[in-house]
């Protein structure tokens, strides 16, 4: 390196004259007025290339190489994770009772109960206006919506979607909801399953 070129780039540009009083105090100003002051090799050059060696092309793509496979390996590691049902089980055995004077009055209202969420999708008291489905989305488990404007079912983590009946509409589900059966008598509607 030409240390005299060096010194005449940093004299003409005024680079020490802006530097702040800290910096000027510190090590970093003390190298640069001695080398304006006595024109010597530039010591912060020799001391910052001992400190950090250049990097050589074939050891930068050597660790660009790494850094990128290890974020692919993580990446397909997530991506394994979350296929299948990831052991997500539905509640068996189900049986419970809702009185719709009080709860469900509206078409689009929903809620969940023991482990199943149940929906009123139309506005008569029939069985087929409401529907009821595992309520943990089998992707990773988060309690999904209904929502009434699409009539479906949607998980507000990752944004799987099912149909009424349970149906994977789109990922990263891969696994149906399991559908539990509805019955109306009066104002009384019962889940089983």
């Amino acid at each position: 390196m030409d240390h005299q070129k060096y010194f005449q780039e940093y004299e003409t540009s005024n680079y020490y004259d802006g530097l702040s009083a800290s910096r000027k105090a510190g090590k970093f100003g003390k190298d640069f007025a001695t080398l304006r002051e006595t024109g010597q090799p530039a010591q912060v050059q020799f001391r910052y290339e001992k400190k950090y060696p250049p990097m050589q092309r074939r050891t930068f793509l050597n660790e660009l190489g790494l850094t990128m496979a290890a974020a692919c390996t993580c990446g397909l590691a997530a991506c394994s994770k979350s296929s299948g049902s990831n052991g997500i089980t539905p509640p068996t055995n189900v049986s419970f009772t809702l009185d719709l004077n009080t709860v469900l009055l509206s078409e689009g209202d929903f809620l969940v109960k023991n482990g199943v969420i149940v929906a009123r999708v139309n506005s008569s008291n029939a069985a087929s206006s409401f529907t009821a489905v595992s309520a943990a989305c089998t992707h990773e488990g988060t309690i999904i919506n209904y929502n009434e404007s699409q009539g479906i079912f949607i998980c507000p983590l990752h944004g799987s979607q099912y149909s009424k009946t349970g149906v994977v509409l789109l990922g990263p589900a891969m696994s149906n909801l399991r559908q539990y059966n509805v019955a109306v008598s009066g104002t009384d509607l019962t889940i089983t399953g």
